[in-house]
Protein backbone atom coordinates (compact mmCIF):
# COMPACT_ATOMS: atom_id res chain seq x y z
CA UNK A 1 0.00 0.00 0.00
CA UNK A 2 2.82 2.50 0.08
CA UNK A 3 2.60 3.01 -3.67
CA UNK A 4 -1.05 4.14 -2.68
CA UNK A 5 0.29 6.33 -0.39
CA UNK A 6 2.38 8.37 -2.62
CA UNK A 7 -0.61 10.72 -3.82
CA UNK A 8 -1.03 11.60 -0.37
CA UNK A 9 2.40 11.77 0.50
CA UNK A 10 4.76 13.62 -2.57
CA UNK A 11 7.75 12.56 -0.41
CA UNK A 12 7.50 9.16 -0.67
CA UNK A 13 10.14 7.69 -2.45
CA UNK A 14 10.42 3.72 -3.91
CA UNK A 15 13.18 1.97 -5.02
CA UNK A 16 12.47 -1.01 -7.42
CA UNK A 17 15.17 -3.70 -7.84
CA UNK A 18 15.21 -6.25 -10.18
CA UNK A 19 17.61 -9.15 -11.80
CA UNK A 20 17.27 -10.17 -15.58
CA UNK A 21 17.19 -13.93 -14.96
CA UNK A 22 14.87 -14.35 -12.02
CA UNK A 23 12.77 -16.87 -12.35
CA UNK A 24 10.42 -16.80 -9.27
CA UNK A 25 9.11 -13.15 -10.83
CA UNK A 26 8.95 -13.09 -14.08
CA UNK A 27 11.20 -10.50 -16.12
CA UNK A 28 9.32 -6.85 -16.41
CA UNK A 29 6.23 -8.11 -14.56
CA UNK A 30 7.22 -5.06 -11.69
CA UNK A 31 7.72 -2.49 -14.47
CA UNK A 32 4.05 -2.95 -15.85
CA UNK A 33 2.58 -2.83 -12.55
CA UNK A 34 4.61 0.28 -11.71
CA UNK A 35 3.34 1.85 -15.05
CA UNK A 36 -0.11 0.83 -14.56
CA UNK A 37 -0.19 2.43 -11.05
CA UNK A 38 -3.50 4.43 -10.29
CA UNK A 39 -1.48 7.26 -9.47
CA UNK A 40 -1.16 10.78 -10.65
CA UNK A 41 2.13 11.31 -12.73
CA UNK A 42 3.92 13.61 -9.87
CA UNK A 43 4.58 10.67 -7.44
CA UNK A 44 5.78 8.65 -10.65
CA UNK A 45 8.77 10.83 -10.41
CA UNK A 46 10.00 9.25 -7.38
CA UNK A 47 9.80 6.02 -8.20
CA UNK A 48 13.46 4.32 -9.07
CA UNK A 49 14.47 1.17 -10.97
CA UNK A 50 17.70 -0.96 -11.34
CA UNK A 51 18.28 -3.87 -13.34
CA UNK A 52 20.98 -6.55 -12.00
CA UNK A 53 22.85 -9.45 -13.82
CA UNK A 54 21.56 -12.01 -11.54
CA UNK A 55 18.09 -13.70 -10.43
CA UNK A 56 15.93 -13.67 -7.68
CA UNK A 57 18.87 -13.64 -5.20
CA UNK A 58 21.10 -11.03 -6.55
CA UNK A 59 23.43 -11.97 -2.89
CA UNK A 60 24.29 -14.80 -5.19
CA UNK A 61 26.38 -13.14 -7.58
CA UNK A 62 29.03 -11.30 -6.00
CA UNK A 63 29.01 -8.47 -8.58
CA UNK A 64 25.47 -7.48 -8.43
CA UNK A 65 25.80 -7.71 -4.76
CA UNK A 66 28.17 -4.79 -4.74
CA UNK A 67 26.21 -2.74 -7.19
CA UNK A 68 22.67 -3.19 -5.24
CA UNK A 69 24.80 -2.18 -1.83
CA UNK A 70 26.03 1.03 -3.81
CA UNK A 71 22.20 1.53 -5.38
CA UNK A 72 20.83 1.08 -1.63
CA UNK A 73 23.20 3.34 0.10
CA UNK A 74 22.76 5.83 -2.22
CA UNK A 75 18.87 5.73 -2.60
CA UNK A 76 19.03 5.86 1.62
CA UNK A 77 21.42 8.82 1.28
CA UNK A 78 19.27 10.56 -0.84
CA UNK A 79 15.78 9.97 0.78
CA UNK A 80 17.28 10.36 4.42
CA UNK A 81 16.07 13.72 5.38
CA UNK A 82 19.61 15.10 6.58
CA UNK A 83 21.50 15.91 3.93
CA UNK A 84 22.86 12.40 2.45
CA UNK A 85 24.26 10.42 5.88
CA UNK A 86 24.67 7.27 3.68
CA UNK A 87 27.48 9.04 1.70
CA UNK A 88 29.32 8.06 4.78
CA UNK A 89 28.72 4.41 4.27
CA UNK A 90 31.71 2.14 3.39
CA UNK A 91 31.26 0.69 -0.10
CA UNK A 92 31.99 -3.12 -0.45
CA UNK A 93 34.17 -2.07 -3.87
CA UNK A 94 36.26 -0.05 -1.73
CA UNK A 95 36.83 -4.03 1.04
CA UNK A 96 38.36 -5.35 -2.28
Amino acid sequence: MAILDATHNQNLHVMLNSGYFDLATPFFTADYEMKHLPISPAPMKNIETHYYESGHMVYAHLPSLQELHDNVAAFIGSTDNIGGAASSVRSLRAAD
